[in-house]
């Protein structure tokens, strides 16, 4: 699995890049340790924020956008899925 963070660059692309590597970062370790607990096969292989000024239109049409806040691993009848 690969982790994309896309962030608009916003009035100061540089902080912005900093706290989106920042939260990168967080995010990453957060997952594997959540998947390393469960031992799920699932490996990070690469994580990187960039700037939707730097994202070329070929680039995003092969990213899946997962919304988290809208994601889970298991339906309520404890099948597999998104709810």
């Amino acid at each position: 699995m690969s982790i994309v963070l896309v962030y608009s660059p916003g009035d100061d692309a540089e902080a912005s890049g900093d706290a989106a590597e920042e939260l990168a970062a967080t995010v990453k370790e957060a997952c594997e340790a959540r998947l390393n607990k469960g031992n799920a096969g699932i490996v990070i292989r690469n994580w990187i924020a960039i700037s939707e000024d730097d994202l070329t239109v070929s680039r995003a049409r092969v990213l899946s956008h997962w919304r988290l806040e809208h994601m889970t691993l298991k339906s309520h009848d404890n099948h597999p899925g998104a709810v």
